[in-house]
């Protein structure tokens, strides 16, 4: 009962931060990109990230050797209070850094309160933006829907069992291929659209789910490809459906239009874990069968976000990238 109370406690405080963290992320990134020029918004994303990649990379090494250190010392508890303790540190120095940032000082000047209604009306009135959230909510369940359980069924010691440095080891790997692909990526999408770099990624994510379809203890190998292709995804999925709201939206309207977009996707992304969650159990409670045919539930994950990937392409091709943009 303490422990069911305890875990209850340590979610809600973690929704809380997630919500604190989401509350500015739109205020920090609008006002970041303010000082790019608009056609070269996804190469600057791109140096972006990959700086923030290679003290990621770095980091998740460490970690890695860290839980590893702790659990052979039978102390597990003491790993993740090691982690929360670095998340604090590294928070603490995001915010100094925001700190310190020295801004132009304006006079104040009274500003107009925009009416709810006005907001939605130039964010989900319109036609363009509700498609790239209904992309975004698409991408968001199918990527949730399983791979929060694919680091269990690698680490699981009855299924895959790499220790934890082996695979933080295979995403610093995959952390590295996204660090070399990013810059080309951000120069394919300011060449073309961001909606087309994000196609490209997701693409990339769906042929990852695909080998992760056919990855089980006797090929688990292929679970360092996986990881690689997914990572890579990453680079075209990740800025460019940050940026893609600028296509659709006026500037005036980004936070608000960045924060509607988030929200649903986060929402949506939450429930597909939970239904994912439901079928991993009941496939193991079932001793791995579907139908009398011997699978790991992460398989039939894979399997169903891979097409629903699919679908993410074609109404990325269909839909989303037959709305006319604006360049702001």
């Amino acid at each position: 009962h303490h422990q069911v109370q305890a875990y209850l406690f340590s979610q809600l405080l973690l929704q809380t931060f997630y919500f604190g963290n989401y509350l500015v992320t739109s205020v920090i990134f609008d006002w970041g990109n303010s000082f790019v020029d608009p056609t070269k918004r996804a190469s600057f994303s791109a140096v972006k990230e990959m700086v923030s990649l290679i003290l990621g990379m770095i980091v998740t090494l460490a970690v890695g050797y860290v839980m590893d250190a702790f659990e052979a010392a039978d102390n597990l508890e003491g790993g993740f209070i090691f982690c929360a303790v670095a998340i604090l540190i590294f928070a603490t120095c995001d915010l100094t850094c925001l700190l310190l940032i020295k801004n132009d000082i304006k006079p104040k000047t009274k500003q107009e309160t925009v009416p709810m209604k006005v907001v939605l009306q130039n964010t989900i009135g319109k036609k363009g933006f509700r498609n790239i959230v209904i992309l975004s909510t698409l991408y968001n369940i199918a990527v949730y829907f399983s791979v929060g359980f694919l680091s269990t069924y690698r680490l699981n010691p009855h299924e895959l069992a790499f220790s934890v440095a082996t695979v933080e080891l295979f995403n610093v790997i995959g952390n590295g291929a996204r660090f070399l692909i990013s810059k080309p990526f951000g120069r394919y999408s300011d060449r073309t659209t961001f909606a087309k770099g994000a196609e490209l990624g997701m693409g990339l994510a769906a042929i990852s789910f695909v080998l992760s379809v056919f990855t089980v203890p006797a090929t688990r190998y292929l679970v360092i490809l996986q990881i690689l292709l997914y990572h890579m995804a990453a680079a075209g999925v990740g800025q460019n459906m940050l940026n893609i709201t600028y296509n659709y939206v006026d500037m005036k309207y980004f936070v608000q239009a960045s924060a509607i977009k988030n929200a649903l996707g986060g929402l949506c992304g939450f429930g597909a874990s939970l239904l994912g969650s439901a079928l991993l159990t009941a496939i193991q409670n079932n001793g791995n069968q579907i139908f009398g045919l011997p699978v790991y539930g992460q398989q039939l994950m894979s399997l169903i976000t891979a097409a629903l990937l699919a679908v993410c392409i074609l109404f990325n091709r269909k839909v989303v990238q037959k709305e006319k943009i604006k360049i702001q």
